[in-house]
């Protein structure tokens, strides 16, 4: 089944548009970093619907509408700068994790793209779900795996809010090609005062293709079996 969302399409064409036509000015107002792009994108995503095809019979049909192409174009424009604005409010250090942001350049060609890793965390004995617990990713040689930005950190702490949720997303691996297929064997690590090394291995099969993954939905998020920790 080819179901293609067009509303990302558009959206991911004017983010690109407006922060490229800032980014080659003397001086820019906002920042226009993949960081800050993916965030604005992310923002109009969330507030407008989707517009889901499965033909060039439904590209004919909404081109038809000049009138209300114009009033949609107009639109999104106005969201991509209302979400420029939002993210220029909110306070983030790029400094020192700036070399985790990756530049236009360096996200062509062919990846391994990791899926969003989800878990969930609990006592062994009481069964409650456990914060305020740093949770690793190592790769198979023990090293702590980079994650795509600063907003996901590894370790991850879990935090109050969201009680016994830890949450983990790669970065990409670059290959030669596409279709490259690999196994990645990859550990949850938690090590806690009170409670006894936990260690979860899993094996996560992937296969390499074009572009560079910033964005993803629900078919991109690998969801781990509840881990438990056991008190010493």
């Amino acid at each position: 089944m080819n179901v293609h969302n067009y509303a990302e399409e558009m959206v991911f064409s004017t983010v690109a548009e407006i922060f490229n036509a800032e980014e080659a000015k003397a001086e820019k107002r906002f920042c226009t970093c993949e960081l800050c792009r993916t965030d604005v994108a992310c923002f109009v995503l969330n507030r407008i619907p989707t517009l889901y095809e499965t033909s060039s019979r439904g590209l004919a049909h909404r081109e038809l509408d000049y009138q209300t192409k114009l009033q949609r174009d107009a639109d999104l424009v106005a969201l991509v700068h209302e979400g420029i604005e939002r993210v220029k409010k909110t306070r983030r250090i790029h400094g020192a994790a700036s070399d985790e942001i990756p530049e236009a350049q360096a996200i062509k060609g062919c990846f391994f793209n990791f899926p969003q890793i989800v878990g969930r965390l609990f006592h062994s004995t009481r069964f409650e779900p456990l914060s305020g617990i740093p949770v690793r990713l190592l790769s198979q040689d023990g090293s702590k795996m980079k994650m795509t930005d600063p907003r996901w950190p590894n370790p991850c702490l879990i935090p109050k809010s969201t009680p016994g949720v830890f949450l983990f997303w790669p970065v990409p691996q670059k290959t030669e090609r596409s279709g490259i297929k690999m196994d990645f064997e990859l550990t949850v690590a938690v090590d806690s005062q009170g409670f006894e090394p936990l260690r979860h291995y899993f094996t996560l099969p992937l296969t390499s293709e074009e572009g560079y993954l910033r964005f993803v939905g629900g078919e991109r998020v690998l969801t781990l079996p509840d881990l438990f920790l056991i008190p010493m």
